[in-house]
């Protein structure tokens, strides 16, 4: 078993929200029933401030009935910086994915979603 880290002081943001009810907020509040949902578009991205340097070695998404095909999970030192990929996804198929052996240090971390999945057109 690892650690896991509390998100209590990180701070969430996204490209879009699909309304008050799914913010970015909502993916990292340790709900399993509450969300984050962007807008109906490819290319939607979620950030996350942890809110100081934080060794990552791995994340996991849980999915749900809307989620994206292709993926980049990313790293940079600050949210306006230049993202760096440590993991790219060509193929989920939603449910559960589980991103390990990462080994990053950063305080900022981004999921950029770049397709949305072929039979879904949600968010």
């Amino acid at each position: 078993l690892g650690t896991i880290i509390g998100l209590d002081a990180a701070i969430a943001s996204a490209s879009s929200q699909e309304g008050p009810q799914l913010s970015p907020d909502k993916a990292i509040d340790g709900d399993f029933k509450s969300r984050w949902s962007s807008v109906f578009t490819d290319d939607a991205w979620f950030a996350v401030d942890l809110g100081a340097m934080t060794r990552i070695d791995a994340v996991w998404l849980f999915w749900e009935n809307a989620y994206a095909e292709s993926y980049e999970l990313q790293v940079a030192d600050s949210l306006s910086g230049n993202w760096i990929t440590i993991v790219e996804i060509t193929d989920s198929n939603g449910d559960v994915d589980v991103l390990g052996g990462l080994h990053a240090v950063t305080q900022y971390m981004r999921l950029l979603c770049s397709k949305r999945a072929r039979d879904s057109s949600y968010g």
